[in-house]
C-alpha cells in the first residue's frame, strides 16, 4: 500500500540515456541533486556522501562500503528490465539507508531463445554560447556502444554483455572513458529450486573539474589542474537461491560481495578500497490463503582500506532479523504490518540499534478506484567516510566525528488511484515526512569542518500523475504532470505488502505505470534545485565533498 513508479525496459530504451539517473528525473516526486537521488525532498546535496535512498540490483544492496553512495556507471543499463522506485522510508524489511525510499533494479532473465542485441548511440555537443568560451578546435562528441548475448539450453539460461561509452566532454576535463562487462547464470535444479548467480563489473577513468581557469574562460581549467582524474573500478557477485518446500511454504538464501575502488589524482593523490559482504535468509510462509508471513535474518559486513590522508581502516557490521506479515480479510481489503531490528556497529564505537516499523492499508473500493494508506518508520547509520574524513579539499580541512549517531525518519502517506477506460489513469498521495539527527558538514568557529547531527526538517506535499493516453490512427500521445511542496526547513524524503511481492507490479494499488511517448513534467522553485536560466551564466563550482568520485 505504498506509492510506487515502475520505469518499464522500453522506456528506458525509447530514452537513449547513458545513466540511470536521467530517466529517474522523469519521474513523479523524484529530483537529482548533483548525481544524488531527492525522492520527495528527503536529501539535498551531501557531497558525495552518505545516499539516504537505498539502491538495490535484483534485491542486493548496492551502496558502496566507504560513502554509501550510489555509483551509476556501475549500473548495467543495457540489461534493465524494469526499475521500481518505492516512496517513503522503507526500512522496515531493507534496514538502513532506506530513509527516503527504495531504487530497486530488475535486471532480465535469459532468452528462451537465442538472442543477441546490441545498442549503438551517438552525438556531438554544441558549440558554447559564446564563441570567447570556445576552448578546443576539437569536435566536442560523446558514444556508447552494448553488446550482449542471451539463449537458454534445458535448465541452464545465461546472459554475457559487454559495453563502453566515452565523451572528450562539453568542457574541459569533463572527458571520460568507460566499460563493463556483465554475466547472469540460470539454473532450474527443478521448477522450485532455483539458482540465480549475477556478476557485474565497470571501470571509470574520467577527468576533474573543480574550478573554472577565470570568468572569461569559464569551460577551462587552471593549467596546474589539467591532468586531474580519477580511476575506478566496481564489481559484485550475487548468489540467490530459493526453493519451494510445498505450497505454503519457502525459503531464499542470498549471498552477495561488492567491491570498489578509486584513486583520485587531485592535489596529490588519495585512493580507497572497499568491500561489502553479506548474506540474508528468508522464509516465506502462508498458513492460509488470506495470511502471508515473511521472516528474515540478514548480516553485512564494510571493510575499507582508504589512504591515511582520506579515511584509513575501518571495519564495519550489521546485524538484523525482520518480520513483514499480509492479511486479506476479506475481498479488496489488505492489512499490512511488520518491523525490522538492526544493530549496527563500526570499529570500536557504541552499537547503534534501532527498529522500524511499518503499518499499511490498502482497500479496492471498485475495479477502477482504490485507496491506500502507510506509516513507516526509517534510518540510515553514517557511513565511514562521515564518520573518518580526515582530509584537506580545496584548503578546507575535515576532521573525523567519532560520535556521529545514526539519521531517523518517520513518514505517513494516503493515497487514491482511479482509471477511467478511455485511456485516463489519475494517482493522488499526500504525503508528510518528519526527519531527526540528519548528517551535514558544518564548520566550526575555526573553519575546520566535520559531519555532524545537527538537522531536523519535515517534508509535505502532494504529489499527482495523470496518464491520458489520445488514440489517433495509431498514435498514442501521454501526457504526465507531478507536483510537490517544497519542504520547509531540510531537505528530505515503502514496501508493499505482499512479503512474495517485496514490489507491487503495475496495475495494483498505490501503483502507477508511467508508460509515455511525451511526458511534461512540471518543476517547482526551491531552494535546492532552482530553475534553469535560459542561457544559465557561467559559475564557481563548489569544491568538492571528500568522495568526488563516482
Amino acid at each position: 500500500p505504498t506509492s510506487v513508479s515502475v520505469l518499464s525496459e522500453k522506456e528506458l530504451q525509447d530514452d537513449n540515456i547513458t545513466s540511470l539517473d536521467e530517466s529517474l528525473e522523469s519521474v513523479p516526486g523524484i529530483h537529482i541533486v548533483s548525481g544524488q537521488v531527492n525522492i520527495r525532498g528527503s536529501s539535498g546535496y551531501s557531497r558525495g556522501t552518505g545516499s539516504r535512498v537505498l539502491l538495490l540490483i535484483d534485491g542486493f544492496p548496492s551502496l558502496s562500503a566507504d560513502n554509501a553512495e550510489v555509483k551509476w556507471d556501475a549500473i548495467p543499463l543495457d540489461q534493465i528490465a524494469r526499475v521500481e522506485i518505492i516512496k517513503g522510508a522503507g526500512s522496515a524489511l531493507y534496514g538502513t539507508g532506506a530513509l527516503g525510499g527504495i531504487i530497486n533494479i530488475i535486471t532480465r532473465d535469459p532468452s528462451p531463445v537465442p538472442q543477441t542485441r546490441f545498442r549503438l548511440l551517438g552525438g556531438a555537443y554544441s558549440d558554447p554560447t559564446h564563441p570567447e568560451w570556445d576552448w578546443t578546435s576539437s569536435r566536442r562528441y560523446t558514444q556508447s556502444l552494448d553488446l550482449s548475448h542471451s539463449r537458454q539450453s534445458n535448465n541452464l539460461g545465461v546472459i554475457l554483455g559487454l559495453g563502453q561509452k566515452r565523451t572528450n566532454g562539453y568542457k574541459e576535463n569533463n572527458w571520460y572513458k568507460r566499460y563493463s562487462g556483465f554475466g547472469k547464470l540460470r539454473y532450474a535444479f527443478k521448477p522450485t529450486t532455483i539458482l540465480t548467480a549475477t556478476a557485474n563489473w565497470a571501470r571509470d577513468d574520467h577527468g576533474v573539474f573543480i574550478q573554472w581557469k577565470d570568468r572569461n574562460e569559464p569551460l577551462e581549467v587552471p593549467a596546474n589542474s589539467s591532468k586531474d582524474k580519477t580511476l575506478s573500478d566496481k564489481f559484485n557477485l550475487n548468489l540467490d537461491f530459493y526453493h519451494l518446500l510445498g505450497s505454503q511454504t519457502g525459503y531464499r538464501i542470498k549471498t552477495f560481495a561488492y567491491r570498489t575502488n578509486f584513486n583520485n589524482e587531485v592535489e596529490g593523490e588519495t585512493g580507497s578500497t572497499a568491500t561489502k559482504l553479506g548474506q540474508e535468509l528468508q522464509l516465506d510462509l502462508q498458513p492460509n490463503p488470506a495470511l502471508s508471513l515473511t521472516l528474515g535474518t540478514e548480516w553485512i559486513a564494510d571493510r575499507v582500506r582508504s589512504s591515511p590522508t582520506l579515511f584509513g581502516n575501518h571495519n564495519g557490521l550489521n546485524l538484523a532479523a525482520y518480520v513483514q506479515a499480509e492479511l486479506e480479510p476479506k475481498e479488496g481489503l489488505s492489512l499490512s504490518a511488520g518491523g525490522r531490528f538492526d544493530r549496527a556497529r563500526t570499529d570500536n564505537r557504541t552499537p547503534e540499534k534501532s527498529f522500524s516499523p511499518k503499518l499499511g492499508l490498502s482497500y479496492r473500493l471498485t475495479p477502477q478506484t482504490g485507496l491506500r494508506s502507510t506509516l513507516g518508520w526509517g534510518f540510515r547509520s553514517p557511513s565511514i567516510a562521515e564518520i573518518y574524513t580526515n582530509a584537506t579539499f580545496s584548503a578546507v580541512p575535515i576532521v573525523p566525528n567519532i560520535g556521529l549517531s545514526a539519521e531517523h525518519s518517520l513518514s505517513w502517506e494516503a493515497g487514491l488511484n482511479h482509471s477511467w477506460n478511455r485511456g485516463l489513469h489519475l494517482d493522488l498521495a499526500v504525503f508528510w515526512s518528519r526527519y531527526r539527527d540528519l548528517v551535514e558538514a558544518r564548520p566550526n568557529a575555526s573553519g575546520v569542518v566535520s559531519f555532524r547531527n545537527v538537522s531536523k526538517g519535515r517534508s509535505t506535499g502532494l504529489e499527482t500523475a495523470c496518464l491520458l493516453a489520445f488514440f489517433y490512427s495509431g498514435c498514442h500521445l501521454y501526457l504526465c504532470q507531478r507536483h510537490r511542496r517544497p519542504p520547509r526547513k531540510k531537505p528530505a524524503s515503502a514496501l508493499p505488502s505482499s512479503p512474495y511481492r517485496r514490489h507491487r507490479p503495475p496495475g495494483q494499488p498505490g501503483c502507477l505505470d508511467p508508460r509515455r511517448s511525451i511526458s511534461i513534467p512540471q518543476p517547482h522553485p526551491s531552494r535546492f534545485r532552482p530553475l534553469p536560466r535560459r542561457h544559465p551564466r557561467p559559475h564557481r563550482p563548489l569544491p568538492p565533498g571528500p568522495l568526488c568520485n563516482p
